[in-house]
Formats: structure tokens, sequence, C-alpha cells
């Protein structure tokens, strides 16, 4: 599919355009099999898009569902942004964290 560009055309070669409407959609669909796989392992995640944040009871179990949730994604092509992936422990003091901007 080729797009206009003022008077050039050009042709993308991958991906939707962020902040376009179809790609939240798209980020949906494509990442169900991850919720699915992340809940039938008993886990609480809470998603919106391709940003998602995991609820475990304890660190080694956060540990082993960001194992199960690396291995998912490399194996269909997407990888964690590690400036984005880390484990806390919300019962300590100074431990939240950002989801959304909140």
């Amino acid at each position: 599919q080729e797009v206009m560009d003022g008077l050039e055309r050009w042709t993308p070669t991958g991906g939707t355009p962020q902040g376009a409407v179809l790609s939240p959609l798209l980020a949906n669909i494509y990442l169900h099999p991850l919720d699915k796989l992340v809940t039938d392992a008993g886990m609480k995640m809470v998603r919106y898009a391709d940003d998602f944040v995991i609820l475990c009871e304890n660190r080694t179990r956060a540990e082993d569902v960001l194992r199960l949730v690396r291995e998912w994604t490399e194996g269909n092509g997407l990888t964690l942004h590690p400036d984005k992936t880390h484990l806390g422990d919300c019962s300590q003091s100074g431990q939240g964290f950002e989801f959304l901007g909140y």
C-alpha cells in the first residue's frame, strides 16, 4: 500500500503509525494470547494496548512470570522495553510504579 506524502509517494515498510486509531486495536488482538497465558498461570494482569502490569504474590513468582512473558514476546517477534521492565515490591515504602503516566 502506497502513501501519498505531499507530492512524493512512499511505501511503509512496517507497523502502523503511532497514535493511529488502528494501533490499539491491533495490539489488543495480537496480545490477547499473552493475556490468556498470564491469567492461565494464575496471575492478575492489567493491560492497556501494549503497556501492562502483572501482579504477583512474591518475587520468585514475579521472576517466573517475567521469564514466561519474555519467552512469549520474543517468540512472537516482540521485545520488552528495558527501561519499562522491572520487578518491584509495592509493600515496601517508595516501591510504587508509574503506569500510563500515573
